[in-house]
């Protein structure tokens, strides 16, 4: 017990020191009852043809022969849920770096389940939706991220998909800095409220025509 205590004390320690009151505030009315994310968009013809850096790195879709290097790559990852991801008609972008798999992230289409907010979302005919996006942590900070977005921009532009969407906490500094500089904008706030075991979720849209709605 007093390990634990120590560990949450230097976490709430970290969080007041890095991000501030506010940002502690909501983490913690995360846990007991309320969420909050922010709904990015992104015209991915425009996002394709962003420049990106050379960083020497190529990319494929995860398949039955890669499972092992995605679940090598990503902490907690197992092959039976990629691969149940793969069977519902998700995909997966893996990148590879000398030989070694660097970075990974998902791209759901009709309906897929936000797992932080506990919820389900319907998207746009026109609309992707990108999630659990990870780079390895020696290779973070050397354009992996701006690459790998033009490059599912791409990939998603050849199956006939022009928007592309995502979700940020609020209190993401460096998620909002990175979402908004590869070329997506705000189009909404979503909620979460969970009480004795009741949930209700609700978006907010900035704009018309929102790439998702809570699925009922």
């Amino acid at each position: 017990m007093q390990v634990s205590l120590v560990s949450v004390l230097r976490r709430v320690l970290t969080i007041l020191r890095n991000e501030g009151a506010t940002a502690l505030w909501f983490k913690i009315l995360g846990e007991l009852a309320y969420r909050r994310v922010w709904v990015f968009e992104g015209d991915l013809r425009e996002v394709a043809n962003r420049p990106s850096p050379a960083v020497g790195v190529n990319f494929e879709l995860l398949s039955e022969h890669t499972l092992e290097d995605y679940v090598r790559l990503v902490p907690g990852a197992s092959v039976a849920t990629a691969r149940d991801r793969l069977h519902s008609g998700h995909f997966c972008l893996i990148g590879y770096a000398d030989g070694r798999a660097v970075q990974s992230s998902w791209i759901g289409l009709t309906r897929v389940h936000i797992e932080y907010m506990g919820v389900d979302v319907e998207l746009a005919s026109d609309a992707a939706y990108v999630y659990e996006v990870y780079v390895s942590p020696f290779h973070r900070g050397r354009g992996f991220g701006s690459i790998a977005t033009a490059e599912r921009a791409r990939a998603m532009v050849a199956r006939g998909v022009t928007r592309g969407c995502s979700v940020v906490m609020p209190e993401n500094r460096a998620g909002l800095r990175f979402t908004e500089a590869v070329g997506y904008r705000r189009v909404g706030l979503l909620r979460t409220v969970r009480v004795l075991g009741w949930r209700w979720s609700w978006l907010r849209a900035l704009e018309p025509n929102s790439p998702i709605k809570v699925a009922i």
